[in-house]
Parts: C-alpha cells; structure tokens; sequence
C-alpha cells in the first residue's frame, strides 16, 4: 500500500464505505475529483479521531484507470496525510486541470 503503515492499520468505523461516486480516471480535472470526495466525505458522521485515516484509506477506491494504476504504484509506506496524498495526485494530473 502506498499509505503509511499506521494509517492502513487503524481501525477503521465500523460503517465507513469509500463515498460512491464516479470513478477518477485522470481524464478530467483532479482538483473537482478531491473536492466531490471532501464533499461526499463530511456526509459521513466520522469521529475526529478517525476523520484522516478515513479520508486516506477511501480515496484509493475512487480511482480507476491510470490514475488507479498511478496510485498502486506510488511507493509502499510513502503518503503519511490526506494533504500529501491530495499534493501528490494534484501533481500527476496537473495536464488534467480546467
């Protein structure tokens, strides 16, 4: 996993789903992607506690294609925050921006 150990560790709660939402497959403009998941994100009633390692650990799942494929290749243990995980996917897919 390219998450760090203690975030794909945590226990997650017990009714956290990734948001359903259409997949991103790079083909668009990454930062309307992270907004949607922010967005479909805080509909969730999630602890405090718990809010970063939801917001990580869900992300990955909204991806598809290339950006799947990119996201399964970043290095294991390398994304410690949902804010370096956002930086590095807003990097990838700068040509995708409106």
């Amino acid at each position: 996993s390219p998450l760090e150990d203690k975030i794909v560790r945590a226990e997650l709660p017990k009714k956290f789903n990734p948001p359903v939402m259409k997949p991103y497959d790079g083909t668009s403009d990454p930062a309307e992607h992270v907004l949607l998941y922010k967005h479909k994100i805080e509909a969730y009633s999630i602890p405090i506690d718990k809010k970063e390692i939801c917001m990580c650990r869900g992300f990955g799942p909204t991806l598809d294609g290339v950006a799947l494929t990119w996201y399964i290749n970043i290095p294991n243990g390398s994304i410690k925050s949902f804010a370096n995980l956002v930086n590095l996917f807003n990097k990838q897919f700068a040509s995708s921006r409106a």
